[in-house]
């Protein structure tokens, strides 16, 4: 593909992946830029092949079918790859049809169904409050952040950012609360 860098700088293109194992094309792609290099951020149908390669040794071989495309174009040949990789009876790991986004996928009534339950009584959102963690989650972020020293320069824009603040008088309070019990524990711990 290093021969081909050129071509991918400039615009989009078409790409296959394939097994190096079986000679055949298990994936096609329209992207730009790195693309059609990047094995990361792949389905898991995708990861699972890669996985296969990697405990015989192998990798993903990638060849790059057109460049110098607009985005429609691209678009447009990756759709006709997928329907003649599938019309030739190879199973591939695109799980749409190909083109924008996730074109001609289709989820299974059964997978919409989880995602549905999943989502039942989720009101996190925009302007949603999360409510209060509990004393569990709360401790755990404590024993998080136990040991961990803030630098000088975190401690003096944190600083910054306060200073000149008019706290009311019950916050006051709390904050002179807080400090005696922080100190109490560290009077406790030595």
């Amino acid at each position: 593909m290093a021969a081909d860098a050129a071509m991918l700088a400039q615009g989009y293109y078409v790409y296959e992946h394939w097994r190096p194992d079986t000679d055949l094309c298990f994936y096609v792609g329209a992207g730009k830029g790195l693309r059609a290099g990047n094995m990361k951020a792949r389905n898991k149908a995708h990861l699972a092949i890669q996985a296969e390669l990697a405990r015989q040794g192998m990798c993903v071989e990638v060849k790059l079918v057109r460049g110098q495309l607009t985005q429609d174009e691209a678009h447009t040949l990756e759709i006709e790859r997928i329907a003649m990789w599938r019309g030739m009876g190879v199973s591939l790991a695109n799980q749409g049809d190909g083109g924008p986004g996730a074109a001609g996928l289709k989820h299974s009534a059964e997978s919409r169904a989880r995602r549905s339950e999943a989502m039942m009584g989720n009101t996190r959102g925009k302007g949603v409050p999360r409510g209060p963690r509990s004393d569990e989650t709360r401790a755990k972020i404590s024993a998080a952040q136990l040991g961990k020293k803030q630098s000088e320069e975190t401690k003096q824009k944190r600083a910054d950012a306060n200073r000149g603040q008019k706290r009311s008088a019950e916050a006051r309070q709390k904050m002179s609360e807080a400090a005696r019990r922080i100190e109490q524990r560290k009077k406790d711990q030595a």
